[in-house]
């Protein structure tokens, strides 16, 4: 494994370890993909890529990545996200820990969930989502550093 790889979660962990807890769960949580695959790369499918084009087959293998992206959300502190969050507030008790990553998870889902194609642009859309997000999840400080984060990703799963 290359020595950059590492480095990468052992930064996100540094950062995490100064975030209030629910924050640094959700700035773990919202890097899971990247931080996972830092640390385990996908397998090379050999012949798959040629078969994209087929509609059939890339609806099947859409809906196997949501299907395990729900997954990973319903049961998120059980994942991968533990681990590092443990490692940035190690003196917190593990269901603290566990209730820090739910609620990530939530107000990612919240998020996306009071998203709607309503204003002009889509940063008036995330900004109203992120609004009614907040409400919902009053257990974050909601630090700049996180509130730009849930733009930044927002802008780029709604663009």
């Amino acid at each position: 494994m290359p020595d950059a790889e590492p480095s990468l979660v052992a930064e996100a962990v540094k950062q995490a370890a100064q975030l209030p807890l629910n924050d640094a769960a959700y700035a773990l949580w919202s890097r899971k993909l990247k931080l996972d695959s830092s640390e385990r790369p996908p397998p090379v499918l050999q012949g798959q890529p040629s078969r994209l084009a087929e509609p059939k087959f890339f609806a099947q293998l859409m809906n196997r990545v949501m299907a395990t992206r729900r997954f990973e959300a319903d049961n998120a502190e059980y994942g991968s996200t533990f681990p590092r969050l443990k490692s940035a507030h190690p003196g917190v008790c593990d269901e603290d820990l566990r209730k820090a990553i739910r609620l990530a998870a939530k107000l990612e889902q919240t998020c996306h969930k009071n998203f709607s194609y309503s204003h002009p642009s889509v940063w008036e859309d995330v900004r109203s989502a992120i609004e009614k997000a907040t409400k919902e999840n009053p257990d974050f400080m909601f630090l700049e550093a996180t509130y730009k984060d849930l733009q930044h990703r927002m802008c780029i799963a709604f663009r």
